[in-house]
C-alpha cells in the first residue's frame, strides 16, 4: 500500500481493505512499485513468495481467491484477516418495476460533487438496478441535504440525476419528523391484494407465508390462495371469513417490508380489523395470537346472518344522526367518522337502504360498501360477546408498548389486560364520536401515561 500513496498511518488498513476487494473484483494482483532488489536476508528462492512489480491476472483455481491483510496499529493493536472472493451470481434477479435511489450530504455541494460521480459512475458500471438502489438507501447515513427519485431503469436514473446536477440540490430540514402508520379496517380489500409485492419483495412474502403457515387450514384453503389464487368468483375476497386474516397478513407483510427498509413508525393507529393489526406492530401480541383472534372474530361475524350492510354518506355527521333519529332506527348506527363529509353507517338492509333514498332525495351522495354484514352496528353484539371469550382465553399481554388512539376499548391493552376489540358497538360509536368524553373516562394512570407519550 505504501508503494501507492505512501503511509496513511491509522487509515492504512481500511486502504489496504479497499485495495484487496477491488483486486479480487477484478481478478488482477497489483504491483508493488519502485522495487529493485530484495533484502539479502530473505531467500525468495527457497520459497513460493515473490514480490510482484507487474499487474497481473489472478487465475482462478480450485478454490476461491484469498487475500490476507495485516495491519499494525501504532499503539500495539494488530489486526489480520483473511477475505474471500465473493460467490458468482448462479441467477440474475428480475429487474424491479421500480425502485428508490437515494443521495445526501451535508451541504449543496458535496452533494452536488456526489451526483456527478454516480453520472460518471453509472456510465460504465455494470450492477443491477436493485443493487445500486438497495446500496444507495440502506447502506449509508441520510445527511440532511437530499436527492431522491423513484426510477425503473438505469436510463432513467441518470436522466434524473442529470436532471438535478443541472438544477442543483435542495436542503431539507434537520431532524427527524415522527411518523403515524394508519392500518385499514374491511371494504378496503380488492383482488390479487399485495400480488405485486408478493412477487418482487422477499420480505413481504416470508411474512405473508408466515402468516399463511399460522392460520393453516382453518379457512379451508391456503391464505395465499386466497389474496393471490386466480378464482372464477372474485366475491370470494369478500367474504367476511377470509377478508379479515388477508387484511391482517397484507398489513403484517407491509410493517415488515418498511421495517427492513428501517421506516419504524411513532404512532400506530387502526380501524377495526386495523386495530389486530396496530397491536401486533407495537408488540401488544404475537403474530400468532393476533391471527388467532381475527380468524375467530371473521368466523364468529361469517356466521351472523346476513340482513345487514353499511353505506358510506357524504355529509356531517349531525345531518345523518339526526335522519337516524327521525327514521327511529333502532337497528341503524353511525359506524365511522371518515372525514367532516363522510359518515358511514351501519344496520339492517333494509333500514339502510331507506335512509339512503331519504339521502339521495335531499341531493346528498351515498356509497354502499363491500362488505357481507352490518360491522360496527348493533347487529354484532353476538358475536362481540363470543369474541370476549375468546380474547379471555387467547391473550396474553406481552408489554406497554402499545401507541393507539386515546379512546375506548384501547384503554385496556395499554393497561396490560385483555385486547379491546370484543367491545360492543356503543362503545366504538361513543369513543369515536366524543374522544374529550372518552379520555375522561380512562383511569388516571392511564391519562397519565397517555399524556407523557
Amino acid at each position: 500500500m505504501k508503494t501507492n500513496i505512501g503511509h496513511l498511518e491509522q487509515t492504512a488498513g481500511l486502504a489496504g481493505l479497499i485495495k484487496i476487494a477491488i483486486a479480487l473484483k477484478n481478478k488482477k494482483i497489483p504491483p508493488s512499485l519502485n522495487f529493485r532488489s530484495p533484502n539479502p536476508k530473505i531467500n525468495f528462492a527457497a520459497s513460493p513468495f515473490f514480490v510482484n512489480t507487474q499487474c497481473r491476472n489472478w487465475p482462478a483455481g480450485d478454490r476461491p481467491r484469498l487475500a490476507a491483510i495485516n495491519s499494525l496499529g501504532l499503539g500495539g493493536t494488530n489486526a489480520f484477516i483473511v477475505l474471500e472472493q465473493a460467490p458468482a451470481v448462479t441467477e440474475t434477479a428480475a429487474e424491479p418495476d421500480l425502485a428508490l435511489f437515494a443521495l445526501s450530504a451535508r451541504t449543496d455541494a458535496a452533494l452536488h460533487a456526489s451526483i456527478e460521480r454516480h453520472l460518471t459512475w453509472l456510465a460504465r458500471e455494470q450492477a443491477p438496478l436493485a443493487d445500486v438502489c438497495f446500496t444507495s438507501t440502506a447502506g449509508r447515513r441520510h445527511f440532511p441535504v437530499r436527492f431522491a427519485a423513484v426510477v425503473g431503469s438505469k436510463k432513467q436514473l441518470r436522466e434524473a440525476l442529470a436532471a438535478e446536477f443541472a438544477g442543483g440540490a435542495t436542503a431539507q430540514a434537520n431532524g427527524e419528523r415522527r411518523l403515524a402508520f394508519l392500518f385499514s379496517g374491511q371494504a378496503s380489500q380488492y383482488t390479487q391484494m399485495g400480488a405485486e409485492l408478493y412477487r418482487d419483495q422477499p420480505v413481504f412474502r416470508d411474512e405473508v407465508d408466515r402468516c399463511t403457515e399460522v392460520v393453516g387450514n382453518s379457512l379451508g384453503q391456503p391464505l395465499t390462495d386466497v389474496l393471490l389464487g386466480e378464482y372464477t368468483d372474485s366475491k370470494l375476497l369478500d367474504e367476511t371469513v377470509y377478508t379479515q386474516p388477508a387484511l391482517f397478513a397484507v398489513q403484517a407483510g407491509l410493517i415488515a417490508l418498511w421495517r427492513s427498509w428501517g421506516i419504524v413508525p411513532d404512532v400506530l393507529l387502526g380501524h377495526s380489523v386495523g386495530e389486530f393489526a396496530a397491536a401486533y406492530t407495537a408488540g401488544v401480541y404475537s403474530l400468532e395470537q393476533g391471527l388467532g383472534l381475527i380468524v375467530e372474530r371473521a368466523r364468529l361475524m361469517q356466521a351472523l346472518p346476513r340482513d345487514g350492510t353499511m353505506a358510506a354518506i357524504l355529509t356531517d355527521e349531525a345531518t345523518v344522526a339526526a335522519a337516524i333519529e327521525q327514521f327511529n332506527g333502532a337497528d341503524v348506527a353511525i359506524a365511522a367518522l371518515n372525514g367532516p363529509q363522510n359518515t358511514v353507517i351501519s344496520g339492517a338492509r333494509d333500514a339502510v337502504a331507506a335512509l339512503i333514498a331519504r339521502f339521495e332525495g335531499h341531493g346528498i351522495r351515498c356509497r354502499l360498501l363491500t362488505v357481507s354484514h352490518a360491522f360496527h352496528s348493533p347487529l354484532m353484539r353476538p358475536a362481540a360477546d363470543n369474541l370476549r371469550i375468546a380474547s379471555d382465553r387467547r391473550f396474553r399481554f406481552r408489554g406497554n408498548r402499545s401507541r393507539q388512539h386515546l379512546a375506548g376499548a384501547w384503554a385496556t391493552i395499554v393497561e396490560g389486560k385483555r385486547p379491546g376489540m370484543a367491545r360492543i358497538p356503543q362503545q366504538a360509536r361513543r369513543a369515536g364520536r366524543d374522544p374529550d368524553e372518552s379520555w375522561r373516562t380512562l383511569p388516571p394512570r392511564l391519562r397519565h401515561r397517555l399524556a407523557r407519550f
